[in-house]
């Protein structure tokens, strides 16, 4: 590892930012507080910006991240609840592409057809999906419309109720739908590879930097 440089204002002697020898990514005192205080935070963020970095189960992990990805997955599915789907519902998978695209597949039979299709193993879990109907709130555009006019110009629009009416009559017409995935639910596919998911040896990693038997 290169050293953290020290960048300094020309004829002075103070550090004004600290950067990292590796990337060169810059840490200011000012953001930490200045002063006595700021310096050696700053310092300390510049030196350790590229050091290796490891999540609590030993996995060596990017400078972005705290924890590494399956342990990551694995707190989402633990704190999901489990449920039961309809065939005819959509699910979202971060594994597989699906029918879809994108992780998303119409629904379960067609998730499992496209497994088929493209060799890759059936997901262990899905999130189901939630509907968004497209619709527009008139009163957004109302106040849209008015960003520009003097206060209290809204209380001179006439008939406003016509164009609300208007455009509930219009969004009820709206068949546009799209679907997000509800990560705090999981419909498992795959019991065990789910449990293996569960398994996976956060707490044990921690045990073992302890010194503990893992």
């Amino acid at each position: 590892m290169k050293p953290t440089r020290e960048l300094i204002e020309r004829g002075g002697d103070e550090a004004l930012l600290y950067a990292c020898g590796e990337c060169g990514q810059c840490y200011s005192p000012k953001i930490y507080g200045g002063g006595s205080v700021g310096h050696p935070i700053a310092q300390r963020a510049a030196d350790e910006c590229c050091q290796p970095r490891h999540c609590a189960c030993g996995a060596e992990i990017g400078k972005s991240w705290t924890t590494c990805t399956p342990c990551r997955e694995r707190r989402v599915v633990e704190r999901a609840a489990r449920v039961e789907l309809n065939d005819a519902n959509p699910v979202y998978s971060n594994e597989v592409d699906g029918d879809w695209g994108e992780g998303f597949s119409s629904d379960i039979d067609a998730l499992r057809e496209y497994c088929e299709d493209y060799d890759i193993a059936v997901p262990a879990y899905v999130h189901p999906c939630t509907p968004q109907r497209f619709s527009i709130d008139s009163d957004h555009i109302v106040e849209s419309a008015l960003e520009d006019f003097h206060e209290d110009a809204g209380d001179q629009i006439l008939e406003e109720d016509d164009l609300h009416s208007f455009i509930r009559t219009w969004n009820a017409k709206q068949t546009l739908t799209t679907w997000f995935p509800d990560i705090s639910c999981v419909v498992v596919l795959d019991e065990d590879r789910f449990a293996a998911l569960l398994d996976h040896p956060h707490e044990r990693g921690q045990a073992a930097a302890a010194g503990d038997d893992p």
